[in-house]
């Protein structure tokens, strides 16, 4: 007598193929979008801070009146706040979280706070030569660093 078919050792097997390839491959695709995620945060960053610095430049505001336009960072976000001095209870202030498993560090940011000045762009009060801030990825082990220069611009990522 002759069947026709496929028998259920044969399906497990098959499936169980499947599922072991599928395996493999999202292990694969998973450190890439862990830098992509990375390099996302740095564009949007980067852009974030040139928004700051033209709004300063252009005097931008609700209200109509010129005022200065500045980032304060934690170790988890960034707030985008106007005024010339960060107030973490002002309704307008816009938070951009990071990802889990992402944190800033910085270095010669007094206060972990950049103010662009009206007018001119250029950060208010800075004390060195540039500031830099460090973007950690704990999972990967890996960071990048981005240098801001007295003028707000980016000078350097790597």
């Amino acid at each position: 007598m002759l069947r026709k078919g496929v028998t259920f050792s044969e399906l497990i097997i098959v499936f169980g193929m499947i599922l072991i390839l599928m395996a493999f491959i999202s292990l694969r695709v998973t450190p890439t979008q862990r830098r992509t995620s990375l390099s996302e945060i740095e564009a949007t960053l980067a852009s974030d801070i040139r928004q700051q610095q033209l709004k300063s430049m252009n005097g931008t505001s609700p209200s109509g009146s010129g005022s200065p336009f500045g980032i304060y960072f934690n170790a988890d976000n960034y707030v985008l706040f106007r005024g010339a001095a960060y107030n973490p209870s002002d309704v307008e202030n816009y938070v951009v979280d990071l990802d889990p498993g992402f944190s800033f560090t910085t270095v010669g940011f007094p206060g972990s706070v950049v103010v662009f000045a009206r007018g001119s762009g250029e950060i208010s009060g800075f004390m060195s030569d540039s500031y830099d801030l460090t973007l950690s990825d704990e999972q990967e082990g890996t960071s990048r660093i981005i240098t801001v220069n007295r003028y707000g611009a980016i000078t350097q990522i790597n």
